[in-house]
C-alpha cells in the first residue's frame, strides 16, 4: 500500500492567487503543497495591473521591489466622454507605502512569485489535478492525479492528457485558487451565482508611444466602457466593451483565426477593428498605432460565490468571483484574500482547530466582493459631486484600480462615498 503524504495546507492552483497564498503561508512557517493541473504556468493572462494595496502586501512578502522595476507606474486615472476629460483621481495621494497602481503582464507577477517560492524551498507540482477530497474532523483527505500528455492518432498525429498515476495527501486545510471552473469550489458544494449580465470585450496590445504614460484612461459612453493601460517598452493595452454580444458570437463562429488562452479558445481580432474602435470609442487616443502584438475577443462573466468556504476548505480569487477586466478587481481582490486567508489559517493552525479568524476573514472579504459586484447599491455621490460623476458612478467604481479603504479614499476625491455595509446576498 502506498504511503499517505501529509501537509499543513494544500493550495490548488498556481496562478497569481495560489502563488500568493503559498508564499504568505511559507512566510509564516506553514508547510505548503501547491499543485496545478496545467503543464506549466500560463504564458498569457488577462490580468494587467496591481493595485496599491496588493503592492503593499507583496512588499511585506519581499516580492514588490522586482515588480516595481518591471512595471509601469500609474499615478492617475482619467475619465473621458468623447474627447472631453470629465474627471480624474490621483493615486499618488493615497496614504500608503506604494501610492500607485502598477501595470505589468500577469506572467511577470507569476515569475517573481515562483522564484520567491523556489528560494523558500517550495516546488510547484504542475500536471497535478485534485481528483477527490473528503473533509474529516482534523484533516482533508485528498487524492491527487498525475497527468501526462500522451501521443497517438493515425494517420494524423495528436496528443491528449490522461491520468498516469495518483497519490493520497492529507492536508489540514485546502485552499482552492483554481480559477472560475474551480474543482475545490464544486467539490465543496459552494454555489457561484450570476451577479449581472456577461460583457464582451475586444482587447488589443500593441506598440505605441502614448501620451500621458503614467495615466490610465477610461472612456464612458452609452456603448459601455473602454480603457487604455500604458505599459513598459513602448506598449499599450486597450479594452473595449462590446454591446452586441449576439453579433459578436456570430462573428466568432465565422472566424478561422483563433487564440487559445489556457483551455479556452477565443477569436482573434483584425488590426482594422482596432482603428475603428479607437475612432469611435477612444477619440482622445492620438498616439500612432504600431505593430499589434496580440488581440482577442472574450466574454467576461459576472459571478460571485455564495461563500468563501467553511472549516478546512476555502476558495479565493477567480474561484470565488469573476468581474469585468478594466479595474483589475478580481485578481487584486484575490491577492488580498490570499494574504488574509493565509494569516487566518496560520492562526487556526497554531490554535489547533478552525477559529474565529476564518469567520472574520470570510465576512470581510465576501462583503467587499459583494459591494464591487453591485456598485449601484453600495456607493453614492454626494450632493456636491459633479453631475457627470453622479450619473456614471457605477462605471467609475468598476474601473478604478483599488479596493477597500483605498477605493473609498479615491472616491472621496470625486465627492463620492461608500454606503454602510450590506451583508445580504446578491439578488
Amino acid at each position: 500500500m502506498a504511503r499517505r503524504h501529509s501537509t499543513d495546507v494544500l493550495v490548488v492552483g498556481a496562478g497569481p492567487v495560489g502563488l500568493m497564498t503559498a508564499l504568505a503561508l511559507v512566510r509564516k512557517d506553514v508547510n505548503v503543497t501547491i499543485v496545478d493541473q496545467e503543464d506549466r504556468s500560463a504564458v498569457h493572462g488577462y490580468a494587467l495591473a496591481l493595485h496599491s494595496r496588493s503592492l503593499t502586501k507583496l512588499a511585506e512578502l519581499g516580492a514588490a521591489e522586482e515588480l516595481v522595476r518591471a512595471g509601469q507606474r500609474i499615478d492617475t486615472v482619467a475619465y473621458y466622454s468623447a474627447k472631453e476629460r470629465m474627471a480624474a483621481v490621483d493615486l499618488s495621494a493615497l496614504n500608503v507605502q506604494l501610492p500607485f497602481a502598477l501595470a505589468l503582464p500577469q506572467s511577470v507577477l507569476e515569475d517573481v512569485l515562483r522564484r520567491q517560492l523556489k528560494e523558500a524551498g517550495v516546488k510547484i507540482q504542475f500536471g497535478r489535478r485534485l481528483a477527490r477530497m473528503k473533509v474529516q474532523s482534523k484533516t482533508v483527505e485528498t487524492t491527487i492525479d498525475r497527468l501526462d500528455r500522451v501521443s497517438g492518432g493515425y494517420p494524423i498525429a495528436s496528443s491528449h492528457r490522461m491520468v498516469v498515476g495518483s497519490s493520497d495527501l492529507d492536508a489540514r486545510y485546502v485552499v482552492g485558487a483554481d480559477g472560475h471552473h474551480s474543482l475545490v469550489r464544486r467539490q465543496s458544494g459552494i454555489q457561484i451565482r450570476q451577479s449581472g449580465n456577461p460583457v464582451m470585450f475586444a482587447v488589443f496590445e500593441f506598440l505605441c508611444d502614448p501620451e500621458a504614460p503614467h495615466e490610465m484612461r477610461v472612456q464612458v459612453s452609452g456603448e459601455g466602457v473602454s480603457g487604455r493601460w500604458p505599459l513598459q517598452k513602448g506598449r499599450c493595452r486597450v479594452s473595449f466593451e462590446l454591446g452586441d454580444s449576439a453579433k459578436f458570437r456570430r462573428r466568432r463562429a465565422e472566424r478561422r483565426l483563433v487564440r487559445q488562452v489556457g483551455p479556452e479558445v477565443f477569436p482573434y481580432l483584425e488590426e482594422a477593428r482596432l482603428a475603428e474602435l479607437i475612432q469611435k470609442r477612444a477619440p482622445w487616443f492620438q498616439a500612432p498605432i504600431g505593430q499589434v502584438l496580440w488581440s482577442i475577443g472574450v466574454r467576461f462573466e459576472r459571478r460571485l460565490a455564495s461563500s468563501l468556504g467553511e472549516g478546512r476548505v476555502w476558495i479565493a480569487g477567480d474561484a470565488a468571483h469573476i468581474m469585468p477586466p478594466l479595474g483589475m478587481h478580481s485578481m487584486n481582490l484575490g491577492l488580498i484574500e490570499a494574504v488574509q486567508l493565509a494569516g487566518a489559517i496560520a492562526e487556526s493552525l497554531q490554535a489547533g482547530e478552525p477559529r474565529e479568524a476564518l469567520g472574520r476573514y470570510e465576512r470581510k472579504r465576501l462583503n467587499e466582493a459583494r459591494q464591487l459586484h453591485r456598485p449601484e447599491r453600495s456607493f453614492e455621490a454626494r450632493a456636491n459631486a459633479d453631475l457627470w460623476v453622479q450619473t456614471n458612478l457605477p462605471s467609475i467604481v468598476s474601473t478604478l484600480p483599488a479596493t477597500d479603504s483605498d477605493l473609498t479614499a479615491l472616491l472621496d476625491q470625486l465627492n463620492c462615498e461608500r454606503l454602510p455595509t450590506q451583508m445580504g446576498d446578491i439578488a
